[in-house]
């Protein structure tokens, strides 16, 4: 089991400068005001880490055999905190992954608004189909515009109602779609180390975060995180 004070984790999200979108000065002072306010222990083992790992492990069939055993013994830390970021982190030696539950609610979101468009398309392709919702197509999109806007914006919990909204088998689908995202972010994270991106950088309590760096060219960077992306995507078995 791995387990990160507060203070290592804040000061892990402030050195490692990349992400998967563009982060602001502002999002990282509000992540480190957070997770200091909380001054709760991160581990592998605690509820929102064993979660996150059950999401992937609902998607473990799609990795060929080796990299599936790699995942099941690769620490997983959960922090609940709106940076959408993900990052690759050592601790005495060993490699683990953190994600921040800004970054599952950036992946929830865009999956459940692309299976919302995917249905509203079908719809008015098919408008003699007995649909799961008695709405009109507009007075739909209506509800769910406005649901996805206060999810995305109050940051309450992740937005999940347009998937309750439109039945269980939507829902089935969203899940199937962000546990599918979720692997492939973090085995894009495991690329960057396997691939000897990344740079050390001792940070508090002797933790070394390992990361790309911030100061190499930008042509250079993209090639590194396509590197990244075919690193995960390779992971995936052919048959998919």
């Amino acid at each position: 089991m791995i387990s990160l004070e507060p203070q290592t984790v804040a000061d892990i999200l402030a050195v490692d400068g990349y992400s998967i979108v563009p982060l602001t000065s502002e999002q990282r002072m509000k992540a480190r005001l957070e997770i200091r306010a909380a001054s709760r222990r991160i581990t592998s083992e605690d509820s929102g880490s064993l979660a996150l790992r059950s999401r992937l492990q609902s998607v473990r069939e799609l990795l060929i055999s080796d990299v599936n055993l790699r995942l099941t013994s690769l620490p997983l830390l959960w922090v609940d905190s709106s940076l959408p970021h993900a990052a690759a982190i050592e601790v005495d030696g060993a490699p683990a992954i953190i994600v921040c539950r800004g970054l599952f609610d950036l992946v929830h979101f865009q999956t459940s608004l692309h299976n919302l468009c995917t249905l509203l398309t079908k719809t008015e392709q098919t408008p003699e189909i007995d649909h799961q919702n008695d709405l009109p197509q507009s007075q739909l999109m209506s509800l769910a515009g406005h649901v996805i806007l206060a999810d995305a914006y109050s940051q309450v919990r992740p937005p999940a109602t347009v998937s309750d909204m439109l039945g269980p088998k939507v829902a089935q689908n969203i899940e199937l779609g962000v546990a599918t995202s979720l692997l492939l972010l973090v085995l894009h994270e495991a690329g960057h180390v396997e691939l000897g991106h990344t740079q050390r950088s001792l940070i508090n309590n002797g933790v070394e975060v390992r990361a790309v760096s911030n100061a190499v060219q930008s042509a250079t960077r993209e090639q590194l995180e396509f590197d990244a992306d075919a690193y995960s995507l390779d992971c995936i078995r052919k048959e998919w």
